[in-house]
């Protein structure tokens, strides 16, 4: 299209311009005529044997002269005398003092200016425009065949161009098809550019790496779940079994030793399986959450610890301090940490709970963590070797860090062996001001 209005411009431009050039050598010649008196306009309109036939001074192409009534007063070359149109009747009435109009006259196109001379009456000369119009000709050829040749141009170039930059689409799309069809999620599209269809791969290879970690991760949480709930189950049935396969003949001392048993594996197996369901359950939205006075709720957990475990002292020191988030899901992660340290401290130790600059930390003064296990101690079912003696499903602490991820938390962790245990967790990303609460 650009193209096109381009050439039909030039078009336009040049026949104005041609154009001009005739109307204006048609001026010029027209003023030295009516310069002349009209006296010596009929007597230079005589023959004469000098001269091939009679001409209007100015020289150049003939005309004629008309009267004030519009009666032809000079005929002069051509033979067919030029029309008086509405153009030179407007001139002729003195509406207008000039114009120009086209006529054929002797089988020529010319083009005619009719002039009003000042006693009255129209000069009117003619020059042909066959040249001029030739020339038009040509160059409306030559527009037409750049119109179509851009045309042509316009079209191939915009099919090369929309296959190259739909190429990544496409690419996309058949990629997208075939992780639907074999569910391989290691599948990746190749980022061929930085513009939006680049941004476009590189976001949907974004979304596949974390539906492939999404993936492994579930598929890693069963297998440790079905690992962890087959020695509790193991041990249920086993019992089981056995109290089935006695028949009434086993002892009391052995029935109530088997019956403790399963009663506390069913436990730890209740304890596990609710574990997973937190694991498992999706993020709390953010309209579920409110302003929690975080202290208040620290110190709940401490009660509640402090009636359960009458071996390890607490030490608090909380500071009133409000963030914004789940209460349960906050209870729960401050439960875990408090509980993970009780039960590590030795009897008669002390846990340290602060609460102050909106900073959480819980200390205990147990053995410790060794360098090369702090890196996985929030990795689901991971247990230290010292701690695989110990009740638990390597659980909580995985808990926590869900917590914490999911409020913006962020949570750290200090050890040394020998010199317990310090989790941290900085409030600040989910704190605010108790006056903007209130």
């Amino acid at each position: 299209m650009a193209a096109s209005l381009a050439a039909v411009g030039v078009y336009y431009a040049a026949e104005t311009s041609l154009r001009s050039e005739v109307e204006a050598g048609l001026e010029r010649r027209a003023e030295r005529i009516v310069a002349v008196p009209i006296g010596a306009l009929a007597i230079a309109s005589r023959p004469s044997g000098l001269r091939p036939g009679p001409r209007l001074p100015g020289g150049g192409p003939p005309g004629q002269v008309r009267g004030p009534g519009g009666d032809l007063l000079i005929d002069v070359e051509p033979e067919e005398e030029l029309p008086l149109d509405d153009a030179a009747a407007e001139v002729l009435s003195g509406e207008r003092e000039k114009a120009f109009s086209d006529a054929t006259v002797d089988g020529q196109d010319v083009r005619v200016l009719s002039m009003a001379l000042p006693a009255g009456g129209i000069v009117q000369i003619a020059e042909p425009i066959e040249n001029v119009d030739q020339a038009l000709g040509a160059l409306r050829d030559l527009v037409v065949a750049i119109i179509v040749a851009a045309a042509l141009l316009a079209g191939v170039l915009a099919i090369a161009l929309a296959r190259r930059a739909l190429g990544p689409v496409r690419d996309l799309r058949q990629a997208s098809e075939r992780v639907t069809q074999t569910g391989d999620l290691t599948e990746r599209v190749p980022v061929q550019s930085e513009d939006d269809v680049g941004s476009l791969a590189d976001s949907f290879n974004a979304m596949l790496d974390a539906l492939e970690s999404s993936v492994a991760a579930q598929r890693q949480l069963v297998a440790d779940a079905s690992h962890e709930l087959r020695t509790p189950i193991t041990s249920i049935r086993t019992n089981a079994e056995l109290l089935v396969a006695s028949n009434g003949s086993m002892n009391s001392h052995d029935r109530a030793q088997a019956l403790a048993d399963i009663s506390e594996q069913s436990a730890e197996m209740t304890s596990l399986i609710e574990e997973l369901i937190e694991l498992a359950r999706a993020p709390k939205s953010r309209e579920d959450r409110s302003p929690i006075e975080f202290g208040q709720l620290v110190g709940e957990v401490v009660r509640r610890a402090e009636r359960r475990s009458r071996a390890v002292r607490i030490e608090a020191r909380l500071e009133p301090t409000t963030v914004v988030g789940s209460h349960a899901q906050l209870t729960q992660a401050v439960a875990n940490l408090v509980g993970n340290a009780i039960k590590w401290s030795p009897d008669g130790g002390t846990v340290d709970v602060e609460l102050t600059g909106g900073v959480l930390s819980v200390s205990d003064l147990g053995p410790g963590i060794d360098q090369e296990d702090l890196p996985r101690v929030f990795d689901r079912f991971y247990r230290a070797p010292a701690a695989r003696e110990t009740p638990g499903s390597g659980l909580g602490l995985a808990i926590v860090r869900k917590v914490c991820d999911e409020h913006g938390i962020e949570i750290e962790v200090e050890s040394a062996p020998g010199k317990g245990a310090r989790f941290q967790l900085d409030l600040h990303p989910a704190q605010i001001d108790e006056t903007s609460a209130v």
